[in-house]
Formats: structure tokens, sequence, C-alpha cells
């Protein structure tokens, strides 16, 4: 596959990700939320400074940005 569609298919996987977690949220509840993407903004950047920065490997930065976002949500 090149690298335009590998992009593409890319970004519509991490977009339904999200697009789920909400879903969940508002399907179960009926509260309509967006934390969720501000929790992934800062996964997402953990894991893109880690990687392009500091020459993380990918798996370890996305687990890592991961336990970021997951930390965030707890304190607030």
């Amino acid at each position: 596959m090149e690298g335009y569609a590998v992009g593409i298919i890319t970004l519509l996987s991490i977009n339904c990700i999200a697009a789920l977690g909400v879903s969940l949220f508002t399907g179960f509840t009926g509260i309509f939320t967006l934390g969720h993407a501000g929790y992934m903004a800062i996964g997402a950047y953990t894991a893109a400074i880690l990687t392009v920065e500091y020459g993380v490997h990918y798996v370890i930065a996305v687990l890592a940005g991961g336990m970021l976002a997951m930390i965030f949500a707890y304190l607030i």
C-alpha cells in the first residue's frame, strides 16, 4: 500500500476509536462530553513528542501517552 492510503486509513482508524468512545458514553448515560477529545489530544501529543524528540519506540510512546491521559483524567 502506498503512503497516502496508509495515512488515510490511520486517520480513519483514530477517528473511529474516538467516535466509539463518545458514542458509548453518550449512548449509555445520555450525557454529551468533549472531554474525550482533550484526553485523546494529551495522549497523542505525548506520544508524538516522545517519538520525534526523544526517539522512543512508538509502542512505548503510545502506552506512555495513554498513561498520561489516564493520570490527567483521574486528577480531573
